[in-house]
């Protein structure tokens, strides 16, 4: 005989479990910086100075101009006398020399400091954070029930009634119809090979 039960079977396995952290990731890069810086700057420029000079100064006059005639001094001699009668007005330049100053632009070197941006490359880190995940493999017990057969050997007794003939004086008669208790399934009890009574009315077969 057999019959069906379940046993909880169990295997051991494994899978991925991930859980997130922060990690800090830095780069260099290059980054502009500028100074600020003097740089001189040169040119020329004039200077001006005053020097004096001395120029012509002229004006115009009239003055009374009269002729002169050849005249005796009286002293036995002769000499050129003007002629009152016979004078006119004549314009005249009259010129001096008249003391002055200039301007006179001197030519020189002048600097001048100005300022300028002086830039450049410099490396430079930057960092930041960034999420990541980190995975591990863990066990774990897959469990589910699995049907199991299990086979018994069950000695029973099963009293079956046949008919049959049997006359008076035979061994097993009754009145009634024997009964034959049949061993199934290997049945323990004893028996023989010719088949007897147990005392009960049963006979064995």
């Amino acid at each position: 005989m057999f019959f069906f039960f379940f046993r909880n079977v169990c295997e051991t396995k494994y899978r991925s479990k991930c859980e997130p952290y922060q990690e800090e990731q830095c780069h260099t890069y290059q980054r502009r910086k500028c100074d600020t810086k003097q740089k001189k700057e040169c040119y020329t420029d004039y200077r001006v100075t005053h020097e004096p000079y001395y120029d012509d100064h002229c004006e115009d006059k009239y003055v009374k101009v009269c002729e002169k005639e050849w005249q005796s001094d009286g002293y036995g001699g002769k000499v050129y006398v003007e002629n009152p009668h016979r004078c006119k007005q004549v314009k005249k330049s009259h010129c001096q020399k008249v003391k002055k100053e200039r301007e006179v632009k001197t030519p020189y070197e002048k600097c001048d400091y100005k300022p300028y941006q002086d830039c450049y490359n410099v490396p430079d880190k930057k960092c930041e954070y960034v999420t990541k995940s980190r995975c591990s493999q863990v066990s774990y017990d897959d469990c589910h029930e699995v049907p199991r057969e299990r086979c018994e050997r069950i000695h029973k007794k099963v009293p079956k009634q046949v008919a049959r003939k049997v006359c008076p004086g035979d061994a097993g008669w009754t009145d009634d119809h024997d009964l034959i208790r049949d061993v199934t399934h290997g049945g323990t009890g004893s028996s023989s090979s010719g088949g007897g009574s147990n005392g009960d009315g049963f006979i064995w077969s």
